[in-house]
């Protein structure tokens, strides 16, 4: 997927370091995480960048095709952000929000926002997030109940792939989301949005993206990403890292 934490694995290809392992690594860009999820599971991808608590789905039969997905590796822990339209953002700050990231002032002015509007016999704010079986979703319900807004009644959360969300948000189809870089800078960049606040504020080195695969072989695969994992945050690797992986995900 195109998101900043697939940085090690685009390196990986562009630089070189999985070649000298002696590893044939081919990337596929996908759009949805459902797509890398059923495509794994038939056997379409080796090895795959999932959501975190995605293989656990896929092991415990919630997914509509099961598969004995393990996660020999992490690609990232926090990360995400929640990303509100300048209209809900404008809303929040008549309540107290300020762009200073704390969750729970961001929270109750969200909350009380929510109500003035639930008064008013405004429709319900629309919040996407990447996956059903993912942190976003989970961190976005938790963060919503912890500042006491019912995140199943209060508010409509939908399903929208990464990189749409900018888009859809733009468009007035949802009014806020919650997804992991760049997806986020896009809106503020754009500015058609504002970050309420992220993921590290609100459960700190929580789990994130995996380096996922269906079945057997993971020895054979840990050992060689543990080593091509180093070099990309070394001298000079780690600008080329970055400019790789920015280039990639355009």
């Amino acid at each position: 997927m195109p998101l900043f934490d697939s940085a090690v694995l685009v390196a990986a290809h562009e630089i070189g370091f999985a070649r000298r392992e002696g590893i044939d690594l081919r990337l596929s860009r996908e759009t949805s995480w459902a797509n890398i999820r059923d495509r794994i599971a038939i056997g379409h991808f080796g090895v795959a960048h999932m959501l975190g608590p995605m293989p656990l789905a896929c092991n415990l039969g919630l997914t509509p095709l099961v598969s004995d997905t393990i996660v020999p590796f992490s690609l990232g822990l926090g990360g995400n952000c929640v990303t509100v339209s300048n209209a809900v953002w404008a809303g929040m700050a008549e309540h107290g929000a300020l762009p200073d990231l704390d969750p729970m002032r961001s929270g109750h002015a969200l909350r009380d926002l929510i109500r003035t509007r639930s008064t008013g016999g405004d429709n319900a704010l629309r919040f996407a997030v990447t996956h059903p079986h993912s942190g976003h979703n989970y961190e976005l319900r938790y963060w919503l109940a912890g500042c006491g807004i019912d995140p199943a009644r209060e508010v409509e959360i939908v399903i929208v792939p990464p990189p749409f969300m900018a888009d859809a948000m733009a468009a007035g189809r949802i009014d806020g989301y919650c997804v992991g870089e760049p997806w986020n800078s896009v809106s503020v960049v754009a500015r058609t949005g504002h970050i309420a606040t992220v993921k590290a504020a609100i459960w700190r080195n929580s789990p994130k993206r995996c380096w996922a695969r269906a079945g057997h072989g993971r020895r054979r695969i840990r050992m060689p990403y543990s080593r091509f994992c180093a070099p990309c945050i070394t001298p000079p690797n780690g600008v080329r890292t970055r400019k790789t992986t920015t280039i990639s995900l355009r």
